[in-house]
């Protein structure tokens, strides 16, 4: 009489622990960082004590010559409002 042997079985693969590091780590990165567009480089912000060092993203900026940006397209004030 011949006995079946049991079927080998893989071993279990635990990625839950690498889904939960790579999830915890996308949440620190989202509350640590902000995404903003970039800042027209010809602007130099004013720098004050009580507010966020960072622009607002919808920012529009002003230039010496007149001239209005808004996302880096040039606008006039009746367009952004």
């Amino acid at each position: 009489m011949k006995i079946a042997r049991p079927p080998s079985r893989q071993p279990i693969e635990n990625t839950i622990s690498l889904i939960n590091v790579v999830f915890l780590m996308l949440i620190f990165f989202l509350v640590a960082g902000q995404l903003t567009p970039p800042v027209d480089p010809e602007v130099t912000l004013s720098e004050s004590e009580g507010a966020d060092p960072l622009p607002p993203p919808d920012a529009l900026f002003a230039h010496k010559d007149g001239r209005l940006l808004y996302r880096g397209s040039v606008t006039d004030v009746g367009e952004f409002l």
